[in-house]
């Protein structure tokens, strides 16, 4: 168990003294949710509440896809071309504890993800948000949500053996998981046959978890319940998916 806090601590501390990794995880989305703020405050309230407030689920969505469509494949692409991944090869740890090493550091960084833009908009920008004691039971949507969408990111990058390959393909699953989840659009205005993947896209139900609880103080975990067992499911089916196809070089 200690080794594998430690391999979590390892690869967190990398991501952390990455600046190109915290531009897009971190600057990006704080500036994004700036200027929008900004501009979108001369039209007035939407539903009731300051635009700073109805942008920030979305921004958070967007740093997430990010992250974990666009940042994970790149670095481990990236760590893949510098042998570094190598050197994990002669080690005692198997390949399955790896792979969980990365997600679950992942996750602890987009939890400071979250924590982090929510202050910025609520200090900085004055966003208001409707929490209720119901909103806590988006926490475990959202981090099955993280899960299924960090393993997926994680399957991808099996698939590309260079950083150029990873970024290219990375940023075109970003772009789809964006504006087929709902962060910008309602997903009732896509055609009937694309229906199939807004629903097991993981972004999908993220960004609706974090809007009924952020926002409209909505949040039903009981009314989730299929949603979260095809979260779980994506999850799992492309973690194994990345067991399964992993290179270390």
């Amino acid at each position: 168990m200690r080794k594998h806090l430690k391999l979590i601590s390892i690869f967190l501390k990398m991501e952390l003294r990455n600046k190109a990794f915290l531009v897009p995880s971190f600057v990006f989305p704080l500036l994004m949710l700036t200027l929008m703020s900004v501009a979108g405050s001369k039209d007035g309230a939407r539903e009731g509440m300051t635009y700073a407030s109805f942008l920030t689920p979305g921004i958070l969505c967007m740093a997430y896809a990010a992250v974990a469509l666009v940042a994970i494949p790149v670095m481990l692409s990236s760590y893949r071309e510098k042998g570094l991944l190598r050197s994990f090869k002669t080690s005692e740890l198997s390949m399955s504890s790896i792979i969980f090493a990365i997600i679950v550091s992942q996750l602890v960084f987009m939890v400071l993800q979250t924590v982090l833009l929510l202050a910025f908009a609520h200090f900085v920008l004055q966003a208001e948000f409707n929490l209720i004691p119901a909103s806590w039971m988006a926490i475990p949507v959202v981090l099955i949500g993280l899960f299924s969408l960090l393993s997926f990111g994680f399957s991808i990058s099996s698939f590309l053996p260079t950083s150029r390959s990873a970024t290219m393909v990375g940023n075109l699953s970003n772009l789809v998981a964006i504006f087929l989840g709902g962060v910008f659009f309602p997903t009732d205005v896509w055609p009937s046959f694309i229906q199939p993947i807004i629903w097991i896209n993981p972004l999908t139900w993220i960004i609706e978890a974090l809007r009924k609880s952020v926002l409209y103080g909505t949040m039903e975990l009981a009314n989730m319940c299929i949603e979260l067992g095809v979260l779980f499911a994506i999850g799992v089916v492309c973690f194994f998916l990345a067991l399964k196809l992993f290179k270390y070089e």
